[in-house]
C-alpha cells in the first residue's frame, strides 16, 4: 500500500503535464489574489501560543477543541496542551513518547488522540494519560466517541471498536485499500446509540453497529475510474455531515452525495468533489471543494444556492458555523468569513506570527530560515461564541474574537 500525502497530491496536481512534443511544463493554478473587502465583522486578535514544532508540513488532522473554559490542542511531536480560554494561561502540559496524528477530541471527561500505532486518552483534567491502546495500524483520522464506545480508523483500512473506559478492543472491521491512496482516512461518524458511518479509502460508505462491529449496509459513493493510479483515487477522506435521517458525504475525486440512513439508498448526487469536509444547518450543506470554492446547495435536493471562488486554488479547509458566518482557513494562514445567506466575504484576518508574541520555546532556538515555513490552516478552527480558536501548520494556536461592526462604525 502506497499513500500520499495529501498536501503532496495538491502539488502533483497542480504540476501540469508535458505540453506536447516540447517538452515545456504547462503553467500551474496558482493561488487566486486576495482582494480588499469592506468588513461586516470585526476580528480581534486576543492570545497566541506556539505548539512546539507543528505538524511538519504534513497534512494531519491535528484540530483544537475548546469547551466553556479551556482550549485542548497537539502538535505531531506528541505535545498536548490545555490553555485558560480567555487569557491562554497555560493549565497543563504533557509530552507524550510517540507522533500524533489527530485529535484531540473530547470524549466525555477524556481527550482522545490517534497516534503511529495506537490510540491514547488523556484526562481533560490535568492531562494524566487515562490509557493506551495499541492498535497496530496509524491512525490518521479523529476518533469518534459515545458513551462506553470508541471507533478509529486506521490507515491499513480497519475500523476498531474500543472500549471507552479501558481502550481495550471490542470488535474490529476489515476494509480494503487501494495500492495508492490519499495519506489520510475518513472521520467515523456515529449516529444515535447503535450505528457508526465510515468512509472508505475505495469510494464506499460503510454503516455498521456501534457495539459489536457487524456490517449493517454498504453504498459505492465513487467508482475509481481512469487509467492511472492517481486518476483512480477515490479516498472518502472528507468530514460528513449528519441530519434528519440523511447522511451528506464526498469523496475526493468523486462525486457528494446525501445517503438515507435506513438502507444506504443515494437519494442525490452532485459531482462535487472534496477532501475536507462537509456541515449543515437547517435547510443548507455547505463544502469547500478540491479547487478551492466554497459551495452552499439545499439539502433536500443538491440545488446550488451560491458558490464563492475568490479563493481558488488556495488549499481550503473545510468550513465550520459561527452564527451566520461560515470560517474557512487557507493555505497561508488565512481565515475568511463568509455570510451563508449569499457567500458574500465578511471578513478576513491571518493567524500571527508567534514570534513577535510570545517567548521562543526551548526546542526552537534555531529556526532554518532559508526553508519556507508552512503557514497552511488545514483544519476547521474550534468556535466557542464570539471565540474562534485556530491552528495552523507551524503550530502556532491563535486566538480571535469576532464581533459585528455596524453601519455607524461602531460595536
Amino acid at each position: 500500500m502506497r499513500l500520499l500525502n495529501a498536501g503532496a497530491l495538491l502539488a502533483m496536481g497542480m504540476v501540469a503535464v508535458l505540453s506536447g512534443c516540447s517538452g515545456k511544463v504547462a503553467p500551474i493554478n496558482p493561488p487566486t489574489p486576495l482582494t480588499e473587502l469592506e468588513p461586516e465583522l470585526r476580528v480581534e486578535h486576543r492570545w497566541v501560543r506556539q505548539l512546539g514544532r507543528g505538524s511538519h508540513q504534513y497534512h494531519l488532522k491535528l484540530q483544537p477543541t475548546a469547551d466553556a473554559e479551556r482550549v485542548f490542542a497537539a502538535n505531531h511531536d506528541g505535545r498536548v496542551e490545555a490553555f485558560a480560554g480567555q487569557k491562554g494561561e497555560r493549565l497543563w502540559r504533557v509530552d507524550l513518547d510517540t507522533a500524533l496524528n489527530a485529535g484531540p477530541v473530547e470524549g466525555g471527561e477524556l481527550l482522545l488522540l490517534g497516534g503511529m500505532a495506537e490510540v491514547i486518552a488523556l484526562h481533560k483534567a490535568d492531562g494524566s494519560i487515562a490509557w493506551r491502546s495499541p492498535v497496530g495500524s496509524e491512525i490518521l483520522a479523529r476518533p469518534a466517541w459515545h458513551r462506553e464506545v470508541i471507533v478509529v480508523h486506521g490507515g491499513d483500512g480497519r475500523i476498531i471498536g474500543l472500549d471507552a473506559n479501558s481502550g481495550e478492543e471490542r470488535w474490529q472491521h476489515q476494509e480494503s485499500v487501494p495500492s495508492l491512496s490519499l495519506r489520510g482516512a475518513g472521520d467515523p461518524l456515529i449516529v444515535g446509540d447503535e450505528g457508526v458511518l465510515v468512509g472508505t479509502a475505495t469510494g464506499k460508505l460503510v454503516a455498521l453497529s456501534l457495539h459489536e462491529g457487524a456490517l449493517l449496509w454498504e453504498v459505492t459513493i465513487a467508482t475509481p475510474r481512469g487509467r492511472t493510479e492517481l486518476e483512480r483515487i477515490a479516498d472518502i477522506d472528507a468530514d460528513m455531515a449528519l441530519a434528519d435521517g440523511v447522511v451528506y458525504v464526498s469523496s475526493y475525486q468523486g462525486v457528494l452525495a446525501a445517503v438515507a440512513l435506513a438502507g444506504g439508498q443515494i437519494l442525490w448526487n452532485r459531482d462535487i468533489a472534496s477532501s475536507t469536509g462537509i456541515i449543515v444547518d437547517r435547510e443548507h450543506l455547505y463544502v469547500t471543494d478540491t479547487d478551492g470554492t466554497v459551495w452552499a446547495l439545499l439539502r433536500q435536493s443538491g440545488a446550488t444556492m451560491w458558490r464563492q471562488q475568490a479563493m481558488q486554488y488556495r488549499s481550503l479547509s473545510a468550513p465550520i458555523h459561527q452564527g451566520s458566518y461560515l470560517i474557512v482557513g487557507d493555505y497561508d494562514g488565512y481565515l475568511h468569513w463568509l455570510h451563508k445567506e449569499d457567500g458574500r466575504l465578511a471578513a478576513r484576518t491571518r493567524i500571527q506570527d508567534w514570534r513577535e508574541y510570545w517567548p521562543i520555546p526551548d526546542d526552537m532556538t534555531r529556526l532554518d530560515e532559508s526553508r519556507k515555513v508552512d503557514r497552511a490552516v488545514s483544519v476547521p478552527p474550534a468556535v466557542r461564541g464570539v471565540r474562534v480558536f485556530a491552528q495552523d501548520k507551524r503550530g502556532v494556536l491563535d486566538v480571535f474574537e469576532v464581533t459585528r461592526v455596524e453601519a455607524q462604525g461602531t460595536e
